[in-house]
């Protein structure tokens, strides 16, 4: 299959909303998977994305990823037609040019990005064309046509379009039933492991932990980490106030993540409730880091508290990094109760319970790591996590229906 694949490569379209540096979850996983399949397997990608506030280039190549990005106005609000209509425009023009290099279209979600581009896909490219939902409980089949006030206006447009998406790639067995019933094939659904890559997550021995927290300038305490922007919906602060109600000086907690742009004021909210309850000392905010993997190994345990989420990459990654993890509740818990469990970490329930009883909960968790009565074997919950999260394994299972698809059209194979 490799020697296939190199020769026929820049078949993929890849199509996410964000692409990095912009700081975005689904942006990130696209940008992995185009590297190491480049690296691995040589497939060189084509990658459309927007663009913000005329920040990046609108055309760049990078390690066999073609990226072009369109400056666009915001889908919300009285911008939404002016929207559509430069999506149209601008996908058109790209096709024009590049149709030929192209057989398979991978969208990576469902924004109204990628709604017009299907759209001009169905009506002019007939290209062979892959959903990665994304966010379970947003962008799955049910969510789409049934939550929110747009989506139940375009329910007969959205099923339009997602009746001719010929593969849809879902992150858990959990929604699995809402696409079957809505008349898609079982064929057509492919679950595939959330993919970390090892390389990178497990690279690092445990032994290495003290020498990473003098490289890193960290203290000699126990660390809680916790990665992602700064941002309301991310809930730093639970965060805080557990380490506030823990009332221990041998405990720090590190915030690695960029501030929310369309919310600058909430870190500033956070470190002010830091300064005024005496946590200066406890809580650093160390801002965008690109060694992530060296701060999940120098850590104790890895926190997490969103109010909601799909699936966060950062989880699938502490627990190839060995580390373990203590969450609120989330809108993916199937997916999380296949790899969080007695011996990786625990997941705290919030329904039911009133606020003040969630906080008690988690802190109530860390104490007991703290005592040692909670033991975690890190070697262990690497295994696990290499077992669920392999990027190998995604990868084989990407290859395959990459070239399925391009096999069904009659060609080579990628």
């Amino acid at each position: 299959m490799k020697k296939a694949l190199r020769r026929k490569t820049g078949r993929v379209l890849v199509s996410t909303v964000s692409f990095p540096p912009d700081f975005t979850g689904a942006g990130l996983r696209a940008l992995r998977l185009c590297e190491r399949l480049n690296r691995t397997y040589g497939i060189n990608f084509n990658v459309l994305c927007s663009r913000k506030d005329g920040k990046y280039a609108s055309d760049d190549d990078n390690k066999g990823i073609s990226i072009t990005r369109f400056s666009l106005t915001t889908e919300d609000g009285l911008w939404f037609p002016l929207h559509i209509l430069l999506v149209f425009i601008k996908f058109n023009a790209y096709m024009i040019r590049n149709r030929k290099k192209i057989d398979v279209i991978h969208f990576f979600s469902f924004s109204w990005m990628n709604r017009i581009i299907m759209l001009s896909n169905i009506l002019f490219y007939k290209k062979r064309s892959i959903l990665e939902v994304t966010l379970d409980g947003f962008d799955d089949f049910s969510s789409l046509l049934h939550t929110g006030k747009r989506n139940k206006l375009f329910h007969h447009f959205t099923k339009f379009l997602l009746k001719r998406i010929n593969r849809f790639i879902l992150p858990s067995q959990g929604k699995i039933g809402s696409y079957i019933r809505e008349g898609v094939s079982r064929n057509q659904l492919i679950v595939r492991p959330y993919a970390v890559d090892e390389e990178i997550f497990a690279s690092i021995g445990f032994r290495q932990k003290d020498k990473l927290r003098k490289k890193l300038d960290l203290p000699n305490k126990f660390i809680m980490l916790n990665v992602g922007m700064v941002y309301p919906r991310k809930n730093q602060l639970f965060l805080i106030r557990c380490l506030e109600l823990l009332n221990r000086k041998d405990v720090v907690l590190l915030l690695i993540g960029p501030d929310d742009p369309d919310d600058k004021g909430y870190k500033h909210r956070l470190q002010k409730y830091v300064n005024s309850h005496g946590l200066g000392r406890q809580v650093m905010f160390l801002g965008i880091k690109n060694n992530i993997n060296e701060y999940m190994v120098a850590s104790d345990v890895f926190v997490f508290s969103s109010e909601s989420e799909g699936f966060p990459n950062v989880l699938a990654e502490a627990t190839v990094s060995g580390l373990p993890i203590i969450t609120l509740s989330l809108d993916c818990l199937d997916s999380l109760n296949s790899f969080i469990n007695i011996e990786t970490g625990k997941i705290i329930m919030r329904e039911n319970f009133t606020d003040r009883d969630v906080h008690k909960h988690f802190t109530d968790a860390l104490k007991h790591m703290l005592t040692r009565k909670l033991k975690y074997d890190r070697k262990r919950i690497r295994t696990l996590g290499l077992h669920h999260f392999s990027s190998k394994k995604a990868d084989e299972k990407y290859l395959s229906i990459y070239s399925d698809l391009t096999d069904s059209k009659g060609l080579a194979g990628i």
